[in-house]
């Protein structure tokens, strides 16, 4: 129901094509020329993001997380038990999703301080690392630090059955796009590290 090239309203296109479990993403034309994204299906849903125009893959980021500006795509199954299921990806990894348990995950809302850890599909390994999201208006800012360092950022939206960030290193502008699949067309809400929520509609064409 994603496959195949969507009108924007701005008179571009975003092409949406299958890489292994998890989608890509390529607009052309309109404000979003040349960039590029990824994204995972939950049923009707795509959960989406769109690189930074300045996010190059290899880029070092002066930290010890892995060198890669892109933005990847995270969400969880929110739960009361304080363990949150949780799927990620990121274009570096080839259509093969992540799939880990944040626990000490807040039982009640959406905003906390917690421990996590994981190993990415290129083998990345990271402990101890302390998650902190918090409201912003809108969105939730998303933060993984480790001994005093940011190692990714990230923005969310509780939207759909499913709480979803982008994510990526710090200083790049990561967008998430929540797309609905209803009536032949993808109703999407998308917002940014530093734009506001907004909410369109794509068509097929």
């Amino acid at each position: 129901m994603f496959k195949g090239t969507w009108r924007t309203a701005d008179g571009g296109s975003v092409t949406i094509e299958p890489v292994g479990d998890a989608w890509h993403l390529a607009w052309k034309g309109g404000a979003g020329d040349g960039r590029e994204g990824c994204g995972v299906a939950v049923g009707s849903w795509l959960y989406a993001v769109r690189s930074p125009a300045d996010a190059v893959a290899g880029a070092k980021s002066g930290t010890a997380a892995e060198y890669d500006p892109r933005t990847g795509i995270i969400f969880y199954e929110v739960t009361d038990r304080g363990e949150w299921p949780a799927t990620f990806y990121h274009p570096r990894d080839g259509g093969k999703l992540t799939e880990a348990v944040s626990g000490r995950a807040p039982k009640q809302g959406l905003e906390g301080r917690f421990l996590v850890g994981y190993e990415s599909q290129t083998g990345e390994k990271h402990d101890a690392i302390t998650k902190v999201i918090r409201r912003d208006g809108d969105r939730f800012r998303f933060g993984w630090e480790k001994e005093g360092v940011t190692l990714y950022e990230g923005v969310g939206l509780p939207l759909g059955p499913r709480f979803a960030a982008a994510w990526g290193l710090p200083r790049y502008d990561h967008e998430l796009i929540v797309a609905e699949a209803k009536d032949g067309a993808l109703a999407w809400t998308a917002v940014s590290m530093k734009g506001p929520v907004t909410t369109g509609t794509w068509r097929k064409g």
